[in-house]
């Protein structure tokens, strides 16, 4: 057996391979695709995708033909198809699971993906147009998988902008519910529906600070109340957290995961915060998003700005009280006194 032999490239497969890539609209059907068509042209029985993640350090192992036993690969570049080494230590490991060949597919000078081959059935080693092929290959999935990223961004873009919307539209129907609430017990009840309608949370909390530098629960959904040093810890946090992001003991971070706490966020008015809301789990497996913690900021402040002006609101009723109890008084002591 030799160990190259010449293989010719047809332009019209080559052509029709490429139309089926462009019009492909999911990365996983782009990557299957290339490594079907560099296996069936190379007779090669083994193959997967390395995927690298945003930061680049590492490869998630993908689309496996044939069996392996890699799982997460360290970071590490190739330009064009080559060989693997077995002197590098990332490669060998590689080596050793039964790869031979590296194909990367890069798009503007960005590595979206590593393609691994094994070794050809037919010969022992691919000729210039064995590479030529590959090269061709990951030239046209790389060019498929940005034009799928890019169409992905755009679907993201808008449906960023319609949740932004939805967004705005939430918070002015809140600010419009909150503005006509003078019972504190209405501001808690509509504090909760919003809570349990926009995010499926049943768990949260309502702290305001006292007259003696205290922490008044005057609602609490939790099974347990953090206690006063927690809640002092808590009080640091300038703006609306999850709670692994704010400046805890260790002690205290646990406690709060016990209890099932998951974001705090001040509950400001003018300028100064009067209390806290804790925000329990959702309810599911999913995390709260970006515009969940906008939501959620922007429910703390309507909330203790309706639950402050129904503070006024029954100061005011108690100082005209009085004022009538000081009228009746002198009333009653003029009508006391001699004419």
């Amino acid at each position: 057996m030799a160990s190259k032999r010449q293989l010719p490239i047809n332009l019209e497969s080559v052509l029709d391979l490429s139309v089926k890539l462009n019009d492909a609209t999911d990365e996983s059907f782009i990557l299957n695709t290339a490594i079907l068509s560099m296996m069936g042209k190379l007779t090669i029985l083994r193959a997967c995708a390395l995927i690298p993640n945003r930061e680049q350090t590492q490869f998630t192992v993908s689309h496996t033909k044939g069996k392996h036993n890699l799982k997460d690969i360290p970071f590490f570049l190739a330009f064009k198809p080559r060989e693997l080494s077995a002197t590098i230590p990332i490669e060998k490991t590689l080596f050793d699971q039964g790869f031979r060949y590296v194909v990367p597919m890069i798009y503007n000078g960005e590595l979206l993906a590593l393609i691994l081959l094994g070794k050809p059935l037919e010969f022992s080693e691919l000729s210039a147009e064995a590479l030529s092929y590959l090269q061709i290959v990951s030239t046209f999935s790389a060019n498929a998988l940005q034009n799928v990223r890019n169409q992905q961004s755009l679907i993201d873009a808008k449906l960023g902008v319609e949740t932004r919307n939805q967004l705005l539209s939430s918070m002015f129907e809140m600010s419009s519910d909150f503005s006509s609430l003078l019972s504190r017990n209405q501001i808690l009840r509509t504090l909760s529906y919003r809570l349990m309608g926009q995010l499926m949370v049943s768990r949260f909390a309502v702290f305001l600070l006292s007259g003696d530098g205290g922490f008044l629960p005057i609602m609490n959904r939790f099974n347990e109340v953090p206690d006063e040093r927690i809640m002092k810890e808590l009080w640091a946090a300038k703006k609306v957290s999850f709670v692994e992001n704010c400046e805890l003991q260790p002690d205290s971070a646990k406690a709060l995961e016990t209890i099932g706490v998951r974001v705090v966020s001040p509950m400001v008015v003018q300028g100064a915060a009067k209390g806290l809301l804790l925000v329990g789990r959702k309810m599911g497996s999913e995390d709260f998003t970006d515009e969940n913690l906008l939501f959620v900021d922007a429910l703390s402040s309507t909330a203790i700005s309706a639950l402050e002006n129904e503070r006024l609101f029954q100061e005011e009723l108690e100082k005209k009280r009085l004022e009538r109890e000081l009228e009746l008084a002198l009333e009653i002591q003029k009508n006391l006194l001699p004419k």
